[in-house]
């Protein structure tokens, strides 16, 4: 890469690389054994696995969301109940 690693590294694609190729890695260890070992059956697994993997990175980032507006709910309902407690 050279001196091209800075613009890479600017630009976020390396970390958009890694992040695939990782990605690709779990689905390759979770995956079931496929039916055979041409292409279209490797695929298929890799895509049910990704399918999972992706529905629950989905389910996660609901609920971390849904923790953070309920924690910022208590903080502005606990601002109208105490006086003492400064709210911005």
């Amino acid at each position: 890469m050279g001196n091209r690693g800075a613009f890479y590294e600017t630009a976020g694609c390396l970390r958009d690389v890694i992040e695939k190729h990782l990605f690709q890695v779990v689905a390759l260890l979770a995956m079931e054994p496929p039916a055979g070992r041409d292409f279209g059956a490797v695929h298929t697994e890799k895509a049910k696995e990704t399918s999972v993997i992706s529905i629950r990175i989905s389910i996660a980032v609901i609920l971390v969301s849904a923790l953070e507006s309920w924690q910022y709910f208590q903080i502005c309902m606990d601002c109208t109940t105490r006086r003492d407690h400064v709210c911005s």
